[in-house]
């Protein structure tokens, strides 16, 4: 994959690197504003100091970070929405803890299913998983997206915001589906390796 710059081709290496080094300066830039904020967001339920530190080293439990370091993608919602937080916009927090927690469903339709969702809406997955597991044990994770699902509804009309208790509580929500999921994929591939494999 190569980007350019100034009509300049970069490889690889160089566009992570440029790309690394934009997360520093906008880290120090934020870190500079707070110096001058007067008035700080109030965090309700979360440290502010333990929210900064895994925006840089990502959270400590081992399925959290090893499903985040998928993509790029994945860190960079996590880290805006943890981001959105600290500054006080709820809403702006919801909306990528939710593409978290979208991203997990659709990874779980696609292992389950053993094809891409592709358009499918919420909706038409959650449907699809809760026939598959219809006469089996369902999962935690389920429980939790069907919740997450009308609080999504919610902040996806014009009307609709999140007050910032509501996000802090979907950060809590969208790291026990990332839990949950790998969990499950985890028991899945299990039971798909044969014994004496």
């Amino acid at each position: 994959m190569l980007s350019v710059v100034r009509g300049v081709p970069l490889d690889e290496d160089s566009c992570k690197k440029l790309y690394t080094l934009a997360l520093e300066w906008r880290f120090s830039f934020r870190a500079r504003i707070d110096e001058f904020l007067l008035v700080r967001p109030e965090l309700r339920r979360l440290d502010r100091a333990k929210i900064i530190e895994e925006m840089k080293e990502l959270p400590a439990d081992p399925r959290i970070k090893e499903w985040l370091q998928v993509s790029n993608e994945r860190i960079r919602d996590f880290k805006e929405g943890c981001s959105a937080l600290i500054y006080g916009l709820p809403t702006a927090a919801g909306f990528h803890f939710m593409r978290l927690c979208e991203r997990a469903l659709r990874e779980l339709y696609a292992k389950i299913a053993g094809e891409e969702p592709e358009k499918k809406t919420w909706g038409e997955i959650l449907d699809k998983l809760e026939e598959y597991y219809k006469n089996k044990r369902k999962p935690e994770i389920l429980y939790l997206l069907s919740y997450l699902r009308n609080m999504r509804n919610k902040i996806m009309h014009p009307e609709g915001f999140l007050s910032q208790e509501e996000a802090e509580t979907l950060s809590f929500y969208t790291m026990d589906v990332i839990r949950s999921l790998k969990d499950l994929l985890g028991e899945v591939e299990q039971k798909s390796v044969k014994p004496g494999q």
